[in-house]
């Protein structure tokens, strides 16, 4: 059986602010997801993500990777939410080429060495 589940790396959880809690939210936020996995046997897919262009939500974004690329057993993959064109100009985590929000930060410095 496979589980696909979201998290948002912002204060609140909703994909929809512009500030993160630490930079360990990712990791954090995983934690109990992952110790229920291994619990219940069962795999894991993070079928969306995301986190604002700052410092300190990249950091998160990052933590959310390796804490998944650490528990690859349990991890099968994870989609970065959102992409296309119909996006508005500066919405959040949008990593649409060429001018989404997450293109110039969140792309290089915190998902391209995942991938």
């Amino acid at each position: 059986m496979r589980n696909d589940m979201h998290q948002y790396l912002d204060k609140d959880g909703s994909g929809t602010g512009s500030t993160c809690v630490s930079a360990t939210a990712g990791a954090d936020r995983l934690a109990s997801a992952t110790a229920w996995l291994k619990a219940n046997n069962l795999k894991g897919f993070l079928g969306e993500f995301n986190g604002p262009a700052n410092s300190l939500c990249i950091s998160a974004v990052k933590s959310l990777l390796c804490h998944m690329q650490q528990n690859g057993g349990v991890w099968l993959g994870a989609l970065w939410w959102a992409a296309g064109r119909w996006w508005p100009a500066g919405a959040l985590g949008v990593i649409e080429p060429p001018n989404g929000e997450a293109i110039s930060q969140v792309l290089p410095q915190a998902l391209k060495p995942f991938l």
